[in-house]
């Protein structure tokens, strides 16, 4: 719940500095520390998910691989210039994207744990776990 709730707040305080305070141009400071944290969690998510799957588990390669993936991309974003001139905004239209992404994904992300948690306690309540 934790991490959806980063997906949702972090990338909506950026966007709501960026139109109140920053004048249409975010600082590369604050979305760097939100690439370099998404870099973080899934080089986390991948080395679990690896343990995981040597000690017997069913998880899909494909899961593991999209951690990577998105590791790759969290890397590749983390070195974008985003600051300059002359023209900022433009330039950062692409982050602007991004970060919306990241929303409807923490979104997307808490209706999966609310469904989620809903199914582990039917089954509780019907003895089936």
């Amino acid at each position: 719940d934790r991490t959806t709730f980063l997906f949702l707040f972090f990338p909506s305080l950026l966007l709501v500095l960026r139109s109140w305070i920053w004048d249409g141009c975010l600082p590369a400071l604050p979305v760097q520390l939100y690439q370099a944290w998404l870099l973080f969690l899934y080089i986390g998510l991948a080395l679990r998910e690896n343990i995981l799957r040597v000690n017997g588990s069913g998880i899909r390669p494909w899961w593991i691989y999209h951690h990577y993936f998105a590791m790759a991309m969290a890397l590749i974003s983390l070195t974008w210039e985003i600051e300059g001139e002359p023209d900022c905004a433009q330039k950062q239209r692409g982050v602007q994207l991004f970060l919306q992404w990241a929303i409807m994904q923490g979104v997307s992300m808490l209706l999966q744990n609310r469904y989620q948690r809903q199914r582990l306690y039917t089954r509780i309540a019907l003895g089936k776990v």
